[in-house]
């Protein structure tokens, strides 16, 4: 289960998460969205990296070798 909730606003992705995951959203190019709300604007091409960090950072079976 991944920590975040994800959403539009045209051309972005939304996503609004705990403050732990600043420096991975920063680091993916995210935009601090000015609404007010704690989330991050990200060009719908920088999803797919920042969701597998995500899946890494929270899964404890991600980096489990598979039989």
């Amino acid at each position: 289960m991944i920590p975040c909730r994800f959403g539009r606003r045209g051309a972005w992705i939304t996503v609004q998460c705990l403050p732990e995951f600043d420096t991975l959203m920063s680091n993916a190019g995210g935009i601090r969205d000015p609404s007010g709300e704690h989330s991050w604007l990200l060009q719908q091409s920088r999803i797919g990296p920042v969701l597998r960090a995500l899946w890494r950072d929270t899964d404890p079976l991600y980096l489990r070798e598979r039989p």
